[in-house]
């Protein structure tokens, strides 16, 4: 399909999470989600954007690696420790929208992006903190989404987390080309997710490390384009920094 080509060399991500170059500002009112793209991509030259196209596995990832895994989960606990605990889960089913189908992750990082900014108009700290994945069952090759996010007390019931529902119903149909059905979007809240069921699409060490429920160790498809990721503010660098802090003030104490 021809919307498939437009975005086939990009792979587009919240601010800061990955290498791309992307515009920061945020775009319009508060309720406002224009069709136009939040995101540029910018390569200054060929030889910048060949290593952009081969930053992944060009048949695709089978599996989550252990080091994936680790990340996801430590990213989980962090962001716990600072008090930002990731008590939401959503699930985006592209098959549940006019597009169908995400096969390089391109539409769900916008989708990231969205939310990221329409966190910010609300005034939360920070924006979008949450750790993800891509998923895609063996025996109908689309890709459905996990995200587990970061909600104020006041977005985990009642008519914020109604606005938190509709901004992503709204966001995965402006992206998808509108929404074919109810099962494209879900989010639920939990008292305090480990994180583990974004895990089920591990290898078989992955599963052992983490001991995995044996009804969630299923294969999860082949995964063209970036599987999993954080965003920055809990990613591997800040884990590092906090640590790097916690120990300074301990020795100066």
């Amino acid at each position: 399909m021809a919307y498939r080509s437009l975005f086939a060399s990009k792979n587009l991500d919240v601010a800061g999470t990955s290498r791309d170059s992307v515009t920061q500002g945020a775009k319009g009112s508060a309720g406002d989600l224009t069709p136009e793209p939040l995101l540029s991509v910018v390569c200054p030259d060929a030889a910048q954007d060949e290593k952009q196209r081969r930053r992944y596995r060009p048949h695709g990832s089978k599996h989550l690696s252990l080091h994936q895994a680790t990340n996801l989960i430590e990213a989980v606990d962090h962001a716990r420790t600072i008090g930002l605990p990731l008590v939401a889960h959503a699930t985006i089913h592209w098959s549940g929208t006019v597009v169908f189908d995400d096969p390089d992750g391109t539409l769900f990082a916008k989708v990231r992006e969205g939310l990221h900014k329409w966190l910010l108009r609300r005034g939360i700290a920070g924006g979008l903190t949450c750790v993800w994945c891509r998923e895609c069952k063996a025996h109908t090759d689309i890709v459905h989404c996990h995200l587990l996010l970061h909600l104020p007390v006041e977005y985990r019931t009642g008519a914020r987390h109604l606005q938190t529902e509709t901004a992503l119903f709204r966001l995965a149909g402006r992206h998808g080309r509108g929404i074919l059905g109810e099962f494209a979007v879900k989010i639920t809240v939990h008292p305090d997710p480990d994180g583990l069921y974004l895990l089920e699409g591990g290898a078989r060490e992955v599963w052992e490390r983490f001991k995995i429920r044996k009804d969630w160790r299923k294969s999860q498809g082949i995964v063209h384009g970036k599987r999993c990721g954080t965003t920055e503010n809990i990613g591997r660098a800040a884990r590092n920094r906090w640590r790097l802090r916690l120990r300074t003030e301990r020795s100066v104490a």
